[in-house]
């Protein structure tokens, strides 16, 4: 026997388009990946600050798909000797960029066809950003390092922490969509805020029907688009009275477009991710490309059992 909604009725009775809007809104920040007080790791700081300290003046460096800046916002007070560029598909990441560090030479563009020479490039570096152009952003990466050169890229990693977290955040939006979560909350605001009894019965009972098992999901899976939806839902309607139900159900509507830009983006980001048979072939590939020195770890962080990242580091002889 499903248990009533809330537990309380009775008693009261496009890719490139995606990724700009994202460092628009949520990423304005510049990070992806931050800790628990919303701010940058202080492990992924220090494995830049140590990546990239100590090199030659004039040190040529490309950040290869650079969101808004994350690594160079590492080593602002130690790069004015360093010549900076950073590439991305994003206009609007790479001026949020520029904007905040003048001095970086910006260019928008894909991350498997930048429009520079083979060995343009002192270092080539990348923070869960080239992987999402396949092997041939991968390629690409090589591509532009120098003699002498390195390249160094922290690439998402199948199964690890923020893999784990994506898959489940992909299955609550896929049970958001298949229960009709959204459309049922629609009906269930508008029909008792109707006092057409017999329509208020009939869309409780559908409501009802589908909500214990997102109730079920949200307490296993507590962060993610699917429980700021529920909770978020269920605090308007217990609260109903204080507010006109045109607000809850517009709310309930831009949670829908923003259900499908989030199923997008978790999917690219789910699509992007290394496993163990494609880091396989990449150190295949930069062996093929002379890449010496060539290091591929788990990059792990203390707090969490699974690993976040690759870690990937080569140079060319």
């Amino acid at each position: 026997m499903p248990t009533l909604f809330f537990e309380v009725y009775k008693v009261m009775t496009d890719s490139e388009n995606q990724w700009t809007e994202y460092w628009s809104n949520e990423g304005a920040g510049g990070e992806v990946f931050v800790n628990r007080q919303g701010e940058k790791h202080p492990k992924l700081r220090e494995y830049w600050q140590e990546a990239l300290s100590g090199l030659p003046e004039g040190t040529r460096i490309l950040d290869l798909a650079c969101g808004a800046g994350s690594i160079y916002r590492d080593i602002a007070s130690a790069s004015s000797g360093y010549r900076l560029a950073a590439a991305d598909l994003s206009e609007k990441a790479t001026q949020q960029l520029k904007d905040q560090m003048p001095a970086v030479e910006t260019i928008v563009c894909s991350a498997d066809d930048v429009p520079e020479a083979s060995g343009a490039f002192d270092m080539v570096v990348s923070q869960f950003g080239v992987e999402y152009a396949g092997h041939a952003g991968l390629q690409e990466a090589m591509r532009l390092v120098a003699a002498s050169g390195q390249l160094r890229l922290l690439c998402h990693i199948e199964d690890g922490f923020i893999d784990d977290r994506n898959q489940r955040e992909l299955a609550g939006l896929k049970l958001i969509r298949d229960t009709g979560f959204i459309d049922h909350a629609i009906s269930v605001t508008s029909e008792t805020a109707s006092r057409n009894e017999a329509s208020a019965k009939a869309a409780v009972e559908a409501f009802t029907s589908i909500e214990p098992e997102v109730a079920a999901f949200v307490a296993k899976n507590p962060h993610g688009f699917h429980s700021h939806l529920y909770q978020g839902f269920r605090t308007m309607f217990c609260n109903r009275q204080r507010y006109r139900t045109s607000d809850i159900v517009g709310w309930l509507e831009a949670m829908r477009e923003e259900q499908a830009k989030a199923e997008t983006r978790i999917g690219e980001i789910r699509g992007a991710t290394l496993s163990k048979d494609d880091i396989d072939q990449l150190r295949a590939r930069l062996e093929a490309e002379n890449f010496r020195d060539i290091s591929i770890r788990e990059f792990t962080l203390p707090e969490y059992t699974q690993p976040v990242a690759w870690a990937i580091h080569a140079t060319r002889p």
